[in-house]
């Protein structure tokens, strides 16, 4: 390296260090220390720096501090080029926990004359870092903690009720209160708040009652009841006594008992306020719902107060987004338990209108809905609540066309959601008034469904059905197109669930609802365009023509740019080429978007290596498609067929399609590959081939390189040595970057090392490409924990 003038990099050199020093290498890290600390252009205090991190994360805390014996004030380590590294350390011991290190550490520290971190030092990570351990999944409050301790007051100021929110985070999610109280007491020690207790507890009264009284036990018996004993009384009612026996190893039963005297003290009197219930009755519950089942059982003679109970509780995890927990709980202890649609109404409302609401949130909501019908086919009392739910979400303005389309398709698919007929007149004669037409002549979908629908719906015949389809076509009945509509929708689910699909008679399916008029057909949810492109797609996987060209008589317009390439690809395989380019030629002349890479890799684009290179020169040829587009298309095929050649042995035919491949591109194609193979296999003559191939389409330099490599990765080191030492060689940067990208993605960093080592003399490569070999290298080893490849490298270096 010396020789062409390479400066060493000083990132490069610690990154070494470190892991020399990591794997317990510390000789040669001392080595490396040493032989670059004489070096003026190398900042000997972060070689030393990166020695001590490495200590660090170790635990090794002597050795941390010793290798800046005698030398820490002549490297300045208190400066601002090095309060960054510095803080590496310290951030490393506070991973760690190593209070005692973090002590010897902070000596070394840049700090005030308070002892606090000084101006040096970069604050924004240092508060950064601080956020960071508050955010782990389990927290490192201690290392946020000793950070704080070295802000400076206007620094840390900002930072009190980045404490105060942990402290109120951790009351909500532990379940020991006596662990907060110990918390927020070592946040006093540590001078970030006063008080803790009250603090706790003026936060629990309004927003965690069922921690309250625990929180007030300690205070009383505490040195801050006995600051401001002159504080009015705190009291609570006699419930959260009652709440207060409730442990987490109680059995359900006893749980199930408390909540049933509270529950009956509550409803003693009317409805309770719902303040209270919601303090006394439905949080504590929420922390406990395994007693839920014995509640429900002791109140089994009350169902107004279970319905109550349960209407509350479901309202409360919905507004939650707790829609597992949701229907876990209607499946189990409140199965069967009638809920109180109306007072559902508005968290109902909330999720079916919610722009960014989720499909399992719309099905959850929509089953609450559906429990608002009977169970059975008897006629309900109107006004319905659940009725009323379902128009004001239809009414309300967040709903579009598309939005009401999916809510009354899951609505319908339920099963138990069924408009009387004068319920639907009325729902649509509001919708009409109000604008909203569209969404009127959608829910005639929802209208009671006579026992024929059931019983299409129980027939595993399909053929039957369809038979009994075609009479009805050629019946005179007069309203057989709004029969037909739904029996086509039947056969069709049908048959999309059989495997495999049976394209014909969903093309026959497809074709017979085509033909059904408008009005029998507008507003219904047969989803056709879904069911034409799933019916396409499968037609042209097994090629069957006739189907497909069917399809595209129906519905060509509705198809996606991809699937009208699979029907030319599929056309063109069966010589109908001037069909094929008319496909071509509409899609270019519609301004379709076309994916270059995802033409080249879709599946719809079926077909042998001549075929769909015929298909794909015809794109070309059709979208004019420049040279480099052109090779990007075809690309794909050549890969795949050539892996498989050399997968399967087959080296000849593989060299034969690469010199194909070559003549085409005018440059060499699949050289390493077959050079490397024909190593293996001791086959010369192939070797010879592939070498001149490359010097015919390059030069005697580019196959010079090539060989090189393959020489080194098949570990004949010493051979490859004498290649790389001809007189002249040279690598662009460009062929490097190929060559490490390669050997990375292979995983083999030794080929590089040797690669290196051969290119580090004599000129043959430039030093910022040498660098960016080495900084890879040692990222690879690094992230590895690869101790020897560093060892090795470190010997290469000297070497060079």
């Amino acid at each position: 390296m010396k020789e062409i003038g390479s400066a060493t990099n000083e990132e490069i050199i610690g990154s070494m260090i470190f892991a020399l020093a990591l794997s317990g290498r510390e000789e040669q890290a001392l080595s490396v220390i040493e032989s670059f600390s004489k070096n003026g252009s190398i900042s000997e205090a972060k070689l030393r720096i990166a020695y001590a991190n490495a200590k660090a994360k170790k635990g090794e805390i002597d050795s941390m501090i010793k290798i800046f014996d005698g030398v820490s004030q002549r490297l300045k380590l208190q400066s601002k080029q090095n309060a960054s590294l510095m803080l590496d350390v310290l951030f490393t011991l506070l991973d760690r926990g190593d209070l005692s290190g973090i002590e010897k550490w902070q000596n070394l520290l840049s700090v005030d004359e308070n002892g606090k971190l000084s101006e040096a030092n970069d604050f924004a990570v240092i508060m950064g870092r601080m956020r960071q351990y508050r955010d782990l999944k389990h927290g490192n409050i201690s290392a946020a903690i000793c950070l704080y301790k070295l802000l400076p007051e206007k620094y840390a100021r900002s930072q009190r009720d980045f404490f105060i929110t942990y402290l109120f985070e951790k009351l909500r999610n532990s379940g020991s209160v006596s662990e907060v109280i110990d918390l927020g007491v070592t946040f006093e020690e540590a001078g970030i708040l006063k008080n803790p207790r009250r603090i706790l507890i003026d936060h629990a009264l309004l927003n965690n009652r069922s921690k309250f009284y625990e929180l007030y036990e300690s205070f009383l018996v505490s040195d801050e009841y006995k600051r401001i004993e002159r504080r009015a009384h705190l009291t609570h009612p006699y419930v959260v006594h009652s709440l207060n026996q409730l442990s987490e190893k109680m059995p359900t039963e006893k749980k199930g008992e408390i909540f049933a005297h509270i529950t009956n003290a509550l409803f003693k009197w009317e409805t309770p306020e719902r303040r209270h219930l919601r303090e006394w009755l439905l949080e504590p519950l929420l922390k406990n719902l395994d007693a839920l089942p014995d509640l429900i059982k002791k109140l089994v003679k009350e169902d107004r107060i279970q319905s109550f109970i349960a209407s509350m509780l479901i309202d409360h995890l919905m507004f939650r987004s707790k829609f597992t927990i949701v229907e876990k709980t209607l499946d189990g202890p409140l199965k069967g338990i009638t809920l109180n649609i109306a007072s559902l109404k508005g968290v109902l409302k909330r999720s079916l209108t919610r722009p960014n609401a989720t499909e399992d949130e719309l099905k959850v909501a929509s089953r609450i809905v559906a429990t608002g019908f009977p169970e059975s086919d008897e006629r309900y009392i109107s006004p319905l609540p659940a009725v009323n739910v379902i128009e004001e979400v239809l009414l309300s303005k967040a709903v579009d066309e598309q939005k009401a389309r999916t809510l009354i398709k899951i609505w319908a698919d339920g099963g138990r959601i069924a408009l009387s007929s004068e319920d639907t007149d009325s729902l649509q004669k509001a919708l009409k008034d109000a604008g909203e037409a569209a969404k009127a002549k959608l829910i005639t979908v929802l209208k009671k469904k006579p026992q024929t629908l059931l019983r299409w719906k129980e027939t595993s015949d399909v053929k039957m059905l369809e038979d009994e389809a075609r009479n009805i076509a050629s019946s005179r009945n007069p309203k057989k197109h709004l029969i037909l509509q739904t029996l086509y929708a039947v056969i069709s689910e049908k048959r999309l669930t059989e495997k495999p699909l049976n394209v014909e008679s969903m093309c026959w399916v497809l074709e017979c609802y085509r033909t059904l008029p408008d009005t029998a057909t507008h507003g219904f949810f047969f989803e056709f365009e879904n069911k034409l492109r799933r019916t396409m797609h499968e037609a042209i996987l097994i090629r069957n023509v006739d189907v497909a060209e069917r399809l595209w008589k129906i519905g060509s317009k509705k198809m996606p740019t991809l699937m009208k390439m699979g029907y030319a690809a599929l056309l063109n395989a069966v010589q109908r080429i001037d069909d094929a380019k008319q496909i071509l030629s509409e899609i270019r002349a519609n301004a379709d978007s076309l994916d270059i890479n995802a033409l080249a890799n879709s599946p719809l684009v079926v077909g042998d290596r001549k075929e769909t290179e015929s298909f794909f020169e015809l794109v070309a040829a059709i979208f004019k498609l420049n040279a480099e587009s052109r090779r990007r298309l075809l690309s794909g095929i050549r890969v795949k067929e050539f892996d498989t050649l050399m997968s399967t042995g087959h080296l000849e035919e593989a060299f034969a399609f690469a010199k194909d491949v070559s003549a085409e591109t005018g440059r060499a194609y699949g050289q390493l590959e077959l050079m490397r193979a024909s190593l293996e296999n001791g086959d010369m003559q192939l070797l010879h081939n592939v070498i001149n191939m490359v010097q015919h389409k390059h030069d005697k330099n580019a196959a010079l390189l090539d060989f090189g490599l393959a020489l080194l990765e098949n570990e004949r080191n010493d051979h490859a040595a004498r290649v790389f030492s001809t007189s002249g060689l040279h690598i662009s940067s460009g062929k490097l970057e190929y060559f490490v990208k390669r050997e990375l993605r292979l995983r083999k960093p030794d080929v590089l090392l040797m690669l290196f080592t051969n290119l580090s003399e004599g000129g043959r490569a430039s030093t910022v490409d040498l660098n960016n070999l080495l900084m890879k290298l040692v990222g690879f080893y690094g992230s590895e924990g690869n101790g020897e490849g560093i060892t090795r490298l470190q010997e290469a270096i000297k070497k060079a």
